[in-house]
């Protein structure tokens, strides 16, 4: 790589400085939780339909919609809400007549089934096998955090958008033109296995494929795409003492993941805090 870093400012003092917001995300944890809750559920048999239920129920109706044996999930209203309402309550193998809005409705409820999900202990978490985790609070802030890293990633973008404006980058064109041409390459193989030819695209297809409309466009787009990742891995490679000419220009993921690594973990250190004072 040619391009080089002329001038940085400490990264630290700036990341300790800038305003990170360590917004926790509880609804989506709970959401997760949930769906952990879930793997572990049963089905049992009961007496009383109550919503959610699954039951089987024989019916005996002038109106062939409500003339037939079915199995049902009450209260999603897929069937028929007015008849599922009536269903709440009442007891197994027993003989019910229902005024319905279409006429009468006998009915026999043959089986309900109940899914029970279980509240998440420490057992359970551990049987996660997630690393650090080894009871339901530390789940759960697992969760907590796995979120707001999600929620980081753009947050570190703006932070290294402005810490690009402090330093001083000689960004070399060649380094940018090996970059455009390799990715116009990528462009061209996808649209030849489609049939057509990339730089033959219509505005519509070029819009659908690559969000501009015209190759100008795209060409402007991917120099300022490729300008912020190698000002990014020129950071990085600073931050771990490389040699900026031995860097190759198809690796400059290694280095930009040094970056965002490094900041995340300072950011992630704040946030653990904040969850801890929960």
């Amino acid at each position: 790589m040619e391009s080089k870093l002329i001038k940085l400012p400490n990264i630290w003092r700036n990341m300790s400085n800038w305003e990170w917001a360590i917004n926790l995300n509880h609804e989506k944890a709970k959401e997760k939780m949930y769906q952990v809750a879930l793997k572990y559920k049963e089905y049992k048999n009961e007496f009383a339909v109550i919503n959610n239920d699954i039951i089987l129920v024989e019916m005996c109706s002038a109106n062939s919609k409500f003339n037939r044996t079915l199995k049902l999930n009450v209260g999603l209203g897929m069937f028929d809400k007015e008849l599922e309402a009536d269903f709440i309550g009442k007891e197994l193998n027993q003989t019910y007549y229902f005024m319905h809005s279409t006429g009468e409705i006998k009915y026999t409820i043959k089986d309900i089934t109940r899914m029970i999900v279980p509240v998440i202990d420490d057992k359970i978490a551990q049987n996660e096998k997630i690393a650090g985790v080894s009871s339901a609070k530390d789940l759960y802030n697992h969760f907590i955090l796995e979120n707001f890293k999600e929620e980081l990633y753009y947050q570190i973008n703006d932070f290294l958008t402005k810490f690009h404006e402090l330093c001083d980058f000689a960004i070399s064109e060649s380094d940018l033109a090996y970059l455009e041409e390799k990715e116009l390459k990528r462009c061209r193989e996808i649209a030849q296995q489609l049939g057509l030819v990339f730089e033959e695209m219509t505005s519509e297809q070029l819009g659908a494929a690559v969000g501009v409309s015209s190759i100008p466009e795209f060409r402007e787009e991917i120099r300022k795409i490729f300008s912020t990742q190698i000002k990014n891995a020129l950071i990085g490679a600073l931050i771990v003492d490389k040699n900026v000419q031995e860097i190759s220009l198809d690796h400059l993921d290694n280095y930009i993941s040094v970056v965002r690594n490094c900041i995340s973990t300072y950011v992630l250190e704040k946030a653990k805090m904040e969850v801890n004072k929960k």
